[in-house]
């Protein structure tokens, strides 16, 4: 039955069956984000499904999931970058952003993650988030730490987010 309906007709169903779920589930989506965002993303709304692809990542972080992590936030930021560019999608994209890199040293990938984390930083000089700054330098001087790298560029970046927030 899917496959003979129309891709527009397909999308509404997905949007349907998600709005159905989110309210289904109240507060409880988190046991379902995964689902909820490949009905969103079918049903081309990606600003819907960035949100349950946030939160099935932190959840996929929690469990050490690492690398299924990565991917649903990669995914995330991904979908983010589709849509104009607005404040409220870089404060998403900044917070993606840094999960990202939290998975992505968890799971051992540390040049990766320290990139994800300078970008994030960057991101978190430009809307002025100092908070986020400082998780991004934190971020990056957990993955310097563990494997005994150069500390001045994560000093530099801990002591910027110091200055900022005081």
């Amino acid at each position: 039955l899917y496959s003979v309906l129309s891709e527009s007709k397909r999308a509404f169903l997905h949007e349907d069956v998600g709005m159905a779920l989110e309210e289904l589930y109240g507060e409880e989506t988190g046991e379902i984000a995964v689902e909820l965002a490949g009905h969103f993303q079918a049903a081309g709304i990606p600003e819907r499904a960035v949100p349950h692809l946030h939160r099935a990542g932190q959840r996929a972080i929690q469990m050490a999931a690492n690398e299924e992590a990565m991917g649903l936030l990669s995914l995330g930021l991904e979908l983010l970058r589709t849509l104009p560019s607005t404040a409220a999608r870089s404060r998403q994209e900044l917070s993606v952003g840094i999960a990202l890199g939290e998975a992505q040293r968890n799971a051992g990938h540390v040049a990766v993650a320290m990139e994800t984390f300078q970008q994030a930083a960057a991101l978190a000089r430009e809307l002025r988030a100092w908070n986020d700054l400082a998780l991004a330098a934190l971020g990056f001087e957990e993955a310097r730490w563990r494997y005994n790298l150069p500390a001045a560029p994560a000093v530099a970046l801990l002591e910027e987010a110091q200055r900022a927030m005081a």
